[in-house]
């Protein structure tokens, strides 16, 4: 693994940085390998030495220290120095307490039924639990819907000033209730209803809320006399999705050379524990976009760990619906020139452009945001040629595309909701620059 991949690993960046303090030679007593596996002894404050282990392949890592943190830094550590020089470690067959987590881990593998074991009774049962399954979470779903239009209702009967008078407890627990539907997005956006109202535009932006839940609400109930495309990104609006390996082969595919043009990482507002991240591509051949969106639970590290500007050959498969989210199918190491990408020339343009895909499209939440000629001021504000200006998400941003454009027109990559823009790089002088904070 590269330093890059080592740190899109780490929990957090101070974590991060206390690994890379260690990795030291004079810091361990043992360093060893084995195939994929790495072991070592670091010295701590105790008078014995920590015991920290990693399986390079998952990757798996264990270690003795106290650390919440996973990986810990001794393992963030112990990964830098097989990255920087594989040399110093020691070809050896596995120490006693290494081999008993190799064991541990591989029992607990062997325990999974391999899917090849299943009889066809099994399989006619796993199909009826499944079956069962699904028909519990519709009916939760249908309910919480339900429940949903007609709080909406009741709402713009009152006037939408009487939310002002709730407090944040309120929103929660109708966000709350929709979650136990199985409607995680839906709840989130009741949830962020409060902070709406608190806003100098409140009106506005609360009513945009309520119209998007009231569209989803009706087009989840009508969603069978909508087209086929458009019922896929319903349902995946709501918190229905497909499978990886349903996607895997059944997706529309296309082979390309992808360019990494940024990613954000984001953690849930229900459990501080699942992360999410997302990772804009772009074909250098087709001029496609791709959106992989990857998660995380405790700390367990992302599928999918590109860095910005990177350039991959692969075939990428497209969930059903508005193509934008994909996986990827195949893919190889691939390095080559950044060839000319196809740019709106002003935001004039790129609007009208975004206004057509709602049209085509209202449940777009994030959409791909690529224009050349775009200025920052002093105070943070980004506009085009023609002086039309549209709002950022982050004014950190905003200055240090301030400061890499010197105040002349640039070329910006990011992601727009339809409010504000989430900057993410610059392509400059044939390379791209990651922009984020």
């Amino acid at each position: 693994m590269t330093e890059e991949q080592i740190q899109e690993l780490s929990p957090d960046a101070s974590n991060f940085k206390r690994g890379k303090a260690l990795a030291n030679t004079l810091k361990w007593s043992l360093l060893a390998v084995k195939e994929k596996v790495v072991w070592g002894l670091c010295k701590g404050s105790g008078s014995n030495p920590y015991k920290t282990q990693v399986d390079l392949e998952e990757p798996a890592y264990k270690c003795s220290c106290p650390s919440r943190k996973f990986p810990c830094k001794h393992a963030i550590g112990i990964m830098l120095l097989h990255s920087q020089n594989a040399a110093d470690f020691t070809k050896k067959d596995a120490d006693v307490w290494v081999q008993e987590w190799l064991d541990k881990r591989q029992k607990s593998s062997s325990k999974k039924k391999d899917p090849k074991e299943y009889t066809d009774e099994d399989l006619v049962k796993k199909q009826k639990a499944k079956e069962k399954a699904v028909a519990k979470r519709q009916r939760l779903m249908e309910s919480g819907i339900a429940e949903l239009k007609e709080w909406l209702k009741d709402t713009v009967q009152l006037g939408i000033a009487e939310l002002q008078t709730f407090p944040a407890s309120y929103f929660e627990e109708k966000g709350g209730r929709l979650h136990d539907a199985k409607l995680p997005t839906l709840g989130n956006a009741v949830k962020e209803l409060y902070s709406n109202l608190q806003a100098k535009d409140w009106q506005k932006k609360s009513m945009e809320t309520l119209a998007w839940l009231y569209t989803i609400a009706n087009g989840f109930q009508q969603i069978d006399n909508l087209p086929i495309a458009l019922q896929a990104d319903v349902k995946s609006v709501v918190g229905v999705n497909i499978k990886k390996e349903e996607v895997l082969e059944i997706g529309d595919t296309i082979v390309d050379d992808w360019l990494v043009l940024g990613s954000k990482k984001e953690t849930s507002l229900t459990d501080p524990q699942l992360k999410s991240k997302r990772t804009w591509l772009k074909g250098v051949k087709t001029q496609k976009y791709a959106l992989l969106l990857d998660f995380s639970f405790r700390n367990a590290p992302f599928e999918n760990n590109f860095q910005t500007a990177n350039i991959f050959n692969g075939e990428l498969a497209y969930y059903p619906g508005f193509p934008l989210r994909a996986t990827i199918k195949h893919k190889q190491a691939f390095k080559g020139n950044l060839d000319q990408l196809s740019v709106f020339s002003n935001l004039t343009k790129y609007l009208s452009h975004y206004t057509e895909v709602l049209s085509e499209n209202p449940f777009v939440y994030r959409y791909p945001f690529m224009v050349e000629n775009i200025f920052f001021d002093k105070k943070g504000n980004l506009y085009d040629q023609d002086k039309i200006n549209i709002p950022t998400q982050n004014n950190k941003t905003s200055y240090k595309l301030l400061a890499i454009s010197g105040g002349l027109p640039i070329t910006l990559f990011g992601e727009w909701n339809g409010n504000a823009l989430l900057p993410m790089s610059t392509i400059a002088g044939g390379r791209i620059i990651d922009v984020k904070f």
